[in-house]
Protein backbone atom coordinates (compact mmCIF):
# COMPACT_ATOMS: atom_id res chain seq x y z
CA UNK A 1 0.00 0.00 0.00
CA UNK A 2 1.35 3.85 -1.02
CA UNK A 3 0.55 5.36 2.37
CA UNK A 4 1.78 8.74 0.41
CA UNK A 5 -1.41 8.60 -2.28
CA UNK A 6 -3.88 7.01 0.49
CA UNK A 7 -3.26 10.56 2.85
CA UNK A 8 -3.19 12.74 -0.46
CA UNK A 9 -6.87 10.99 -1.07
CA UNK A 10 -8.00 11.33 1.84
CA UNK A 11 -7.17 14.64 1.77
CA UNK A 12 -8.82 15.84 -1.72
CA UNK A 13 -11.91 13.82 -0.72
CA UNK A 14 -12.47 15.68 2.42
CA UNK A 15 -12.00 19.23 1.12
CA UNK A 16 -14.63 17.91 -1.59
CA UNK A 17 -17.29 17.73 0.99
CA UNK A 18 -19.65 20.93 1.37
CA UNK A 19 -19.41 23.86 3.40
CA UNK A 20 -16.32 21.74 5.20
CA UNK A 21 -12.38 22.54 5.50
CA UNK A 22 -10.14 19.87 6.84
CA UNK A 23 -8.58 20.39 9.99
CA UNK A 24 -5.17 22.18 9.72
CA UNK A 25 -3.57 19.20 11.78
CA UNK A 26 -5.02 16.34 9.50
CA UNK A 27 -1.92 15.00 8.04
CA UNK A 28 -0.58 14.62 11.15
CA UNK A 29 -3.38 12.88 12.42
CA UNK A 30 -3.85 10.45 10.01
CA UNK A 31 -0.05 9.53 9.89
CA UNK A 32 0.10 8.85 13.95
CA UNK A 33 -3.24 6.94 13.19
CA UNK A 34 -1.43 4.42 10.22
CA UNK A 35 0.27 1.49 12.01
CA UNK A 36 3.89 1.51 11.84
CA UNK A 37 5.34 -0.98 9.06
CA UNK A 38 8.18 -3.58 10.77
CA UNK A 39 10.37 -5.30 8.52
CA UNK A 40 9.62 -9.53 9.60
CA UNK A 41 12.55 -10.61 11.43
CA UNK A 42 13.54 -13.14 9.22
CA UNK A 43 14.16 -10.46 6.35
CA UNK A 44 15.97 -8.63 8.27
CA UNK A 45 18.31 -11.70 9.03
CA UNK A 46 18.38 -12.60 5.44
CA UNK A 47 19.70 -9.19 4.68
CA UNK A 48 22.17 -9.42 7.22
CA UNK A 49 23.38 -12.48 5.48
CA UNK A 50 23.61 -10.70 2.54
CA UNK A 51 25.54 -7.65 3.30
CA UNK A 52 28.05 -9.26 6.38
CA UNK A 53 31.27 -11.20 5.08
CA UNK A 54 30.10 -13.42 8.16
CA UNK A 55 26.14 -13.31 8.16
CA UNK A 56 25.45 -16.99 7.54
CA UNK A 57 27.87 -17.56 11.30
CA UNK A 58 25.99 -14.23 12.78
CA UNK A 59 22.48 -15.88 11.46
CA UNK A 60 23.53 -19.05 13.04
CA UNK A 61 24.77 -17.65 16.60
CA UNK A 62 21.24 -15.66 16.61
CA UNK A 63 19.33 -18.55 15.83
CA UNK A 64 20.60 -20.58 18.67
CA UNK A 65 20.14 -17.58 20.88
CA UNK A 66 16.80 -17.44 20.26
CA UNK A 67 16.15 -21.41 20.41
CA UNK A 68 17.77 -21.68 23.73
CA UNK A 69 16.06 -18.29 25.30
CA UNK A 70 12.42 -20.29 23.70
CA UNK A 71 13.92 -23.76 25.34
CA UNK A 72 13.95 -21.94 28.83
CA UNK A 73 10.61 -20.60 28.25
CA UNK A 74 9.37 -23.55 27.54
CA UNK A 75 10.90 -25.07 30.63
CA UNK A 76 9.22 -22.57 32.67
CA UNK A 77 5.47 -24.07 31.69
CA UNK A 78 6.55 -27.34 32.38
CA UNK A 79 8.47 -26.79 35.79
CA UNK A 80 5.00 -25.02 36.88
CA UNK A 81 3.94 -26.79 40.10
CA UNK A 82 5.00 -28.85 42.91
CA UNK A 83 8.69 -29.74 43.14
CA UNK A 84 8.38 -33.25 43.02
CA UNK A 85 6.53 -32.94 39.74
CA UNK A 86 9.41 -30.86 38.81
CA UNK A 87 11.48 -33.57 39.61
CA UNK A 88 10.10 -36.20 38.02
CA UNK A 89 9.73 -34.52 34.87
CA UNK A 90 13.64 -33.75 34.93
CA UNK A 91 13.94 -37.27 35.28
CA UNK A 92 11.52 -38.45 32.84
CA UNK A 93 13.21 -35.87 29.91
CA UNK A 94 16.59 -37.34 29.43
CA UNK A 95 17.65 -34.60 26.99
CA UNK A 96 17.06 -31.57 29.10
CA UNK A 97 20.62 -29.76 28.74
CA UNK A 98 22.11 -28.73 31.90
CA UNK A 99 24.83 -26.43 30.15
CA UNK A 100 22.04 -24.88 28.36
CA UNK A 101 20.29 -24.39 31.71
CA UNK A 102 23.35 -22.87 33.37
CA UNK A 103 24.37 -19.85 30.28
CA UNK A 104 20.61 -19.35 30.13
CA UNK A 105 20.64 -18.48 34.30
CA UNK A 106 24.10 -16.16 33.93
CA UNK A 107 21.50 -13.95 31.24
CA UNK A 108 18.92 -13.93 33.83
CA UNK A 109 21.15 -12.95 36.32
CA UNK A 110 23.00 -9.64 34.41
CA UNK A 111 19.36 -8.77 33.09
CA UNK A 112 18.71 -8.60 36.70
CA UNK A 113 15.81 -11.23 37.43
CA UNK A 114 17.90 -13.16 39.91
CA UNK A 115 14.91 -15.31 40.70
CA UNK A 116 14.92 -17.02 37.37
CA UNK A 117 18.12 -16.96 37.50
CA UNK A 118 17.99 -19.16 40.71
CA UNK A 119 15.49 -21.30 39.25
CA UNK A 120 18.07 -22.28 36.42
CA UNK A 121 20.94 -22.88 38.26
CA UNK A 122 18.35 -25.00 40.25
CA UNK A 123 17.56 -27.30 37.93
CA UNK A 124 21.15 -27.51 36.22
CA UNK A 125 22.18 -28.46 39.44
CA UNK A 126 19.40 -31.14 39.73
CA UNK A 127 20.37 -32.31 36.51
CA UNK A 128 24.24 -32.78 36.89
CA UNK A 129 24.87 -32.59 40.96
CA UNK A 130 28.79 -33.22 40.42
CA UNK A 131 29.02 -29.83 38.58
CA UNK A 132 30.58 -27.20 41.29
CA UNK A 133 29.83 -24.16 38.85
CA UNK A 134 25.88 -24.74 39.06
CA UNK A 135 25.80 -23.99 43.16
CA UNK A 136 28.81 -21.47 42.65
CA UNK A 137 26.53 -19.27 40.09
CA UNK A 138 23.76 -20.56 42.41
CA UNK A 139 25.25 -18.86 45.42
CA UNK A 140 25.55 -15.53 43.45
CA UNK A 141 21.94 -15.35 42.98
CA UNK A 142 21.03 -15.66 46.20
CA UNK A 143 23.41 -12.70 46.75
CA UNK A 144 21.45 -11.04 44.20
CA UNK A 145 18.71 -11.29 46.22
CA UNK A 146 20.00 -10.11 49.48
CA UNK A 147 19.75 -14.06 50.68
CA UNK A 148 22.99 -14.00 52.57
CA UNK A 149 22.21 -17.03 54.42
CA UNK A 150 21.06 -18.97 52.17
CA UNK A 151 24.40 -18.05 50.34
CA UNK A 152 26.19 -18.94 53.09
CA UNK A 153 24.75 -22.32 52.91
CA UNK A 154 25.23 -23.29 49.53
CA UNK A 155 28.93 -22.56 49.45
CA UNK A 156 29.14 -24.45 52.97
CA UNK A 157 27.53 -27.46 51.42
CA UNK A 158 30.14 -27.00 48.31
CA UNK A 159 32.82 -27.00 50.68
CA UNK A 160 31.83 -29.68 52.87
CA UNK A 161 31.93 -31.56 49.40
CA UNK A 162 34.58 -30.07 47.58
CA UNK A 163 37.18 -28.34 50.56
CA UNK A 164 39.80 -28.14 47.76
CA UNK A 165 37.55 -25.63 45.81
CA UNK A 166 38.91 -22.57 45.90
CA UNK A 167 36.11 -20.23 44.17
CA UNK A 168 33.98 -21.45 46.93
CA UNK A 169 36.04 -21.28 49.83
CA UNK A 170 36.52 -17.48 48.77
CA UNK A 171 32.67 -16.95 48.31
CA UNK A 172 31.64 -18.41 51.91
CA UNK A 173 34.47 -15.75 52.81
CA UNK A 174 33.23 -13.20 51.01
CA UNK A 175 30.16 -13.78 52.70
CA UNK A 176 30.99 -13.80 55.94
CA UNK A 177 32.66 -10.46 56.00
CA UNK A 178 29.49 -8.78 53.98
CA UNK A 179 27.71 -10.36 57.07
CA UNK A 180 29.39 -8.83 59.53
CA UNK A 181 31.37 -12.04 60.54
CA UNK A 182 35.00 -10.04 60.25
CA UNK A 183 37.07 -12.76 62.23
CA UNK A 184 35.50 -15.89 60.73
CA UNK A 185 36.13 -14.10 57.73
CA UNK A 186 39.81 -13.46 58.50
CA UNK A 187 40.27 -17.27 59.76
CA UNK A 188 38.91 -18.44 56.35
CA UNK A 189 41.76 -16.09 54.21
CA UNK A 190 44.29 -16.90 56.29
CA UNK A 191 43.82 -20.39 56.13
CA UNK A 192 43.46 -19.79 52.13
CA UNK A 193 46.43 -17.85 52.01
CA UNK A 194 48.49 -20.89 53.51
CA UNK A 195 47.77 -22.76 50.44
CA UNK A 196 47.94 -20.05 48.06
CA UNK A 197 49.74 -16.88 49.41
CA UNK A 198 49.78 -14.63 46.46
CA UNK A 199 45.44 -14.66 46.17
CA UNK A 200 45.52 -11.06 45.76
CA UNK A 201 40.76 -11.41 46.51
CA UNK A 202 42.54 -13.30 49.92
CA UNK A 203 45.06 -10.91 50.52
CA UNK A 204 42.90 -7.54 50.02
CA UNK A 205 39.73 -9.20 51.84
CA UNK A 206 41.76 -10.09 54.74
CA UNK A 207 43.43 -6.35 55.32
CA UNK A 208 39.40 -5.62 55.19
CA UNK A 209 38.56 -8.05 57.95
CA UNK A 210 41.05 -6.75 60.33
CA UNK A 211 40.02 -3.18 59.73
CA UNK A 212 36.22 -4.00 60.36
CA UNK A 213 38.00 -5.80 63.98
CA UNK A 214 40.02 -2.56 64.74
CA UNK A 215 43.21 -4.04 64.73
CA UNK A 216 45.65 -1.59 63.27
CA UNK A 217 49.25 -3.35 63.61
CA UNK A 218 47.74 -6.42 61.80
CA UNK A 219 45.73 -4.29 59.30
CA UNK A 220 48.98 -2.38 58.25
CA UNK A 221 50.83 -5.54 57.50
CA UNK A 222 47.91 -7.32 55.82
CA UNK A 223 47.91 -4.02 53.27
CA UNK A 224 51.93 -4.30 53.15
CA UNK A 225 51.16 -8.13 52.15
CA UNK A 226 49.16 -7.37 49.68
CA UNK A 227 51.14 -4.37 47.90
CA UNK A 228 54.28 -7.14 47.79
CA UNK A 229 52.41 -8.88 45.22
CA UNK A 230 50.18 -5.99 43.71
CA UNK A 231 50.72 -2.52 42.73
CA UNK A 232 48.74 -1.24 39.81
CA UNK A 233 45.12 -0.43 39.53
CA UNK A 234 42.70 0.94 42.05
CA UNK A 235 42.89 -1.72 44.57
CA UNK A 236 46.93 -1.30 45.34
CA UNK A 237 45.78 2.58 44.93
CA UNK A 238 43.45 2.37 47.83
CA UNK A 239 45.25 -0.67 49.40
CA UNK A 240 48.35 2.37 49.70
CA UNK A 241 45.76 4.97 51.05
CA UNK A 242 44.87 2.83 53.74
CA UNK A 243 48.05 1.78 54.90
CA UNK A 244 49.20 5.56 54.77
CA UNK A 245 46.25 6.68 56.56
CA UNK A 246 47.31 3.93 59.03
CA UNK A 247 50.72 6.57 59.72
CA UNK A 248 52.70 4.01 57.73
CA UNK A 249 54.81 5.14 55.00
CA UNK A 250 56.98 1.84 54.46
CA UNK A 251 55.30 2.07 50.58
CA UNK A 252 55.07 5.17 48.19
CA UNK A 253 53.79 6.80 45.08
CA UNK A 254 56.29 8.16 42.91
CA UNK A 255 55.50 9.96 39.96
CA UNK A 256 57.75 9.33 36.56
CA UNK A 257 56.61 11.22 33.69
CA UNK A 258 53.06 10.18 33.28
CA UNK A 259 53.20 6.69 35.30
CA UNK A 260 52.51 6.91 39.04
CA UNK A 261 54.32 3.80 40.10
CA UNK A 262 54.41 2.07 44.02
CA UNK A 263 57.31 1.25 45.53
CA UNK A 264 58.76 -0.10 48.69
CA UNK A 265 60.30 2.74 50.27
CA UNK A 266 62.14 0.99 53.40
CA UNK A 267 63.55 -1.86 50.38
CA UNK A 268 65.09 1.49 48.95
CA UNK A 269 66.81 2.82 52.06
CA UNK A 270 68.24 -0.39 53.16
CA UNK A 271 71.55 -0.11 50.49
CA UNK A 272 73.07 -3.90 52.62
CA UNK A 273 69.24 -5.56 51.98
CA UNK A 274 68.73 -7.71 49.37
CA UNK A 275 65.34 -6.96 48.71
CA UNK A 276 66.96 -3.33 47.34
CA UNK A 277 67.59 -4.79 44.13
CA UNK A 278 64.03 -6.45 43.57
CA UNK A 279 62.50 -2.53 44.20
CA UNK A 280 65.11 -0.90 41.70
CA UNK A 281 64.09 -3.54 38.76
CA UNK A 282 60.78 -2.59 39.39
CA UNK A 283 61.55 1.10 39.25
CA UNK A 284 63.72 0.46 36.13
CA UNK A 285 60.76 -1.47 34.35
CA UNK A 286 58.91 2.02 34.25
CA UNK A 287 61.80 4.10 33.30
CA UNK A 288 61.45 5.70 29.11
CA UNK A 289 64.73 7.33 29.07
CA UNK A 290 63.70 8.69 25.97
CA UNK A 291 60.51 9.87 27.28
CA UNK A 292 61.37 11.07 30.86
CA UNK A 293 63.84 14.20 31.27
CA UNK A 294 66.26 13.98 34.64
CA UNK A 295 65.69 11.51 36.65
CA UNK A 296 65.79 12.72 40.71
CA UNK A 297 66.93 11.37 43.99
CA UNK A 298 66.11 12.95 46.77
CA UNK A 299 67.04 11.22 50.21
CA UNK A 300 66.02 12.30 54.11
CA UNK A 301 67.97 10.76 56.67
CA UNK A 302 67.41 13.26 60.12
CA UNK A 303 70.57 14.40 61.69
CA UNK A 304 73.04 12.47 59.34
CA UNK A 305 74.00 13.75 56.71
CA UNK A 306 76.68 11.18 56.00
CA UNK A 307 73.78 7.96 55.88
CA UNK A 308 71.82 10.46 53.64
CA UNK A 309 74.20 10.43 50.99
CA UNK A 310 75.29 7.04 51.17
CA UNK A 311 71.95 5.89 49.69
CA UNK A 312 71.39 8.47 47.60
CA UNK A 313 75.03 7.12 45.76
CA UNK A 314 73.74 3.46 46.02
CA UNK A 315 70.56 4.26 44.28
CA UNK A 316 72.28 5.82 41.64
CA UNK A 317 74.58 3.55 41.20
CA UNK A 318 72.13 0.88 41.05
CA UNK A 319 69.63 2.51 38.53
CA UNK A 320 72.29 3.74 36.46
CA UNK A 321 73.88 0.10 36.12
CA UNK A 322 70.02 -1.61 35.70
CA UNK A 323 68.58 0.90 33.47
CA UNK A 324 70.10 0.67 30.08
CA UNK A 325 71.06 4.00 28.15
CA UNK A 326 70.77 6.17 31.53
CA UNK A 327 73.65 8.13 31.96
CA UNK A 328 75.41 9.49 35.22
CA UNK A 329 74.48 12.89 34.14
CA UNK A 330 70.94 12.17 33.81
CA UNK A 331 70.13 11.12 37.36
CA UNK A 332 70.51 14.11 39.39
CA UNK A 333 70.86 13.75 43.72
CA UNK A 334 70.32 15.35 46.75
CA UNK A 335 70.45 14.02 50.57
CA UNK A 336 69.59 15.70 53.51
CA UNK A 337 69.91 15.74 57.38
CA UNK A 338 66.42 16.66 57.73
CA UNK A 339 63.31 14.99 58.15
CA UNK A 340 61.14 14.73 55.04
CA UNK A 341 57.90 16.58 55.54
CA UNK A 342 54.61 15.22 54.12
CA UNK A 343 51.26 16.59 53.10
CA UNK A 344 48.37 14.60 54.14
CA UNK A 345 44.59 15.19 53.57
CA UNK A 346 43.18 14.64 57.17
CA UNK A 347 46.55 15.37 59.73
CA UNK A 348 48.31 18.38 57.66
CA UNK A 349 52.00 18.09 57.54
CA UNK A 350 53.45 15.23 59.01
CA UNK A 351 57.42 14.43 59.07
CA UNK A 352 58.98 11.18 58.21
CA UNK A 353 62.57 10.50 60.02
CA UNK A 354 63.75 8.83 56.91
CA UNK A 355 62.22 9.06 53.33
CA UNK A 356 62.77 8.86 49.79
CA UNK A 357 62.01 11.08 46.55
CA UNK A 358 62.26 9.82 43.44
CA UNK A 359 60.96 11.80 40.24
CA UNK A 360 60.58 12.71 36.55
CA UNK A 361 58.84 15.52 34.37
CA UNK A 362 58.01 14.00 31.04
CA UNK A 363 60.40 15.39 28.70
CA UNK A 364 59.55 18.30 26.55
CA UNK A 365 60.71 17.47 22.89
CA UNK A 366 59.13 20.74 21.27
CA UNK A 367 62.06 22.55 20.85
CA UNK A 368 64.48 19.78 19.75
CA UNK A 369 65.65 20.19 16.76
CA UNK A 370 64.22 16.92 14.12
CA UNK A 371 66.73 14.95 12.52
CA UNK A 372 66.30 12.46 9.80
Amino acid sequence: MNLWKTESSLEEKIGNLPDKNPPADLRKRIMLALPEYREPWFRRMLRLVGTSPVGYRAVGVMVSLILAFYGGMQFDRIFQGSPAASNESLTVMGDVNDEALFYLGRSLLAAGQSTEALNAFSRAELLQPDNPQYPLWKGKAYRALGALDKERQTYQQLVSKRPDLLPARLQLADNLLEDGQALQAQQLYEQILANYPREESALYNRAIALDIQGNPNAEAEAWKSYLEHYRTGDSASKALQQLQDLGDYSFRKYQLGSKAIIINQECLLDPEGHNQNREIEHLVRHLKTDSLDKLSIVVFIQNDAQRAKAIAQSLHKAIAGTAEGMENESVGLSWFDKAEPVDTVDKGTISLSEGVLIFSAPQDNRNKEKTI
